[in-house]
């Protein structure tokens, strides 16, 4: 999703100048951190981050799918109560 699209949706919302794109990401990554649920690589992975280790970056190919299908639905969990 492009950065605008997300930017208006915040606008629509009425969160304008509280909320950023970042900061959704900022949430995301502090929600799935401390449900201890998930592998920190995959959540790093699922951010689109790069490891830092550079040897074990170019080894560990590891796209970590199934497990970034279950914390997208538990995020989604977690949004939708926060909505209603």
């Amino acid at each position: 999703m492009r950065s605008e699209s997300i930017l208006a949706v915040i606008k629509h919302s009425g969160y304008e100048g509280r909320m950023t794109t970042h900061g959704f990401r900022s949430l995301f990554s502090t929600v799935v951190n401390e449900s201890n649920l998930f592998n920190p690589d995959a959540i790093e992975r699922q951010l689109a981050h790069v490891p830092q280790n550079r040897i074990r970056s170019a080894y560990n190919r590891a796209q970590y799918w199934d497990e970034k299908v279950r914390l997208l639905k538990l995020y989604e969990k977690q949004v939708k109560e926060w909505i209603v």
